[in-house]
């Protein structure tokens, strides 16, 4: 901050005048003239001054802006007040009267207009050259916080019949916050009649019909969400089971098949009839009973497998 502050002193003339009336702004111009400076900083731009237009406000917001003028240096903060509420139009006609810079920004001291978009405004304007840089809230991206509804109802019934009406070629007519050459600021505001919202509406109008050219910023639209992540690739299905015949009888029987499970126990294989052959548990052997035990025969098909063996 010292060095941007330091920089200024040095630089006999502001290039960017910014106007900031205020009416009982107590709480938000500390915030929003930190705000500033602190944006401006961040951009590296420092030839700029503030000039606070306050209309008598009864809350004390002169006090206030007296003691931002000790902090920052007199070279930085301008004080403009006036004796009373004389609308928004005036106060920018009064706020001309001390600007030095080549270009004004008008804004909002009530924290509804970032200072952090000033740097934009000044880099739409280098490169495209235009007399007036004004926000949108009204293209992709651009919109508004903290409006209810019947405020919101207002300014978007405004802009639309001014678009039919009008067709200035602007997509927000009743935004103030803007960027100008400072003496189409002042043809154009001599020109108005018009007080509130109503005024800046006009003075695009007017801009117009001289022929002043008017670019528009609106906030870089929000980055896309990163792409999900990809599924993780299923792993290959086990081949199934092999089948082990179980071979014929010495008698000439027909054999039977089963899937060969992965752990392999040893049935014994009985001969309950010529022609066929039941699978049981290994009972234990007893004498004179009439079993076939061929366990030479699972091993033999287990291990080929290689599927392990539990006798």
């Amino acid at each position: 901050m010292d060095g941007v502050r330091d920089a200024a002193k040095n630089s006999a003339t502001p290039e960017y005048s910014i106007l900031l009336p205020t009416y009982n702004e107590r709480e938000n111009l500390p915030i929003i003239t930190w705000l500033i400076f602190d944006e401006l900083e961040r951009a590296k731009i420092s030839a700029f001054e503030l000039i606070i237009i306050d209309d008598n406000s009864p809350d004390g917001t002169q006090a206030i802006a007296k003691r931002l003028q000790q902090l920052y240096g007199p070279e930085r903060i301008v004080l403009a007040p006036r004796e009373g509420k004389l609308g928004l139009g005036t106060a920018y006609v009064h706020g001309l009267t001390f600007a030095r810079g080549t270009f004004v920004v008008i804004m909002d001291a009530d924290m509804s207009h970032h200072p952090k978009f000033i740097p934009q405004f000044i880099a739409a304007q280098k490169a495209s050259g235009a007399d007036i840089v004004t926000g949108t809230r009204y293209l992709p991206a651009g919109g508004v916080y903290g409006w209810d509804l019947r405020r919101k109802l207002m300014s978007r019934v405004a802009n639309y019949l001014a678009q039919v009406a009008l067709r200035p070629g602007v997509s927000d007519l009743t935004g103030s916050f803007r960027l100008y050459r400072k003496e189409v600021l002042a043809a154009c505001v001599n020109l108005t009649r018009s007080k509130g919202f109503i005024f800046q509406m006009e003075i695009v109008v007017r801009a117009r019909q001289i022929g002043f050219s008017i670019a528009e910023v609106r906030p870089p639209l929000p980055p896309l969400p990163p792409p999900p992540p990809l599924l993780r690739p299923r792993p290959p299905s086990l081949p199934p089971p092999p089948t082990a015949a179980i071979a014929a009888a010495s008698d000439g029987s027909t054999a039977r098949t089963r899937p060969c499970p992965r752990v392999v126990s040893l049935p014994c294989v009985r001969r309950s009839s010529p022609s066929t052959l039941a699978l049981h548990p290994r009972p234990p052997p007893s004498p004179g009973a009439d079993h076939l035990c061929r366990p030479s025969i699972w091993v033999q098909q287990a291990r080929q497998h290689g599927d392990r063996v539990v006798p």
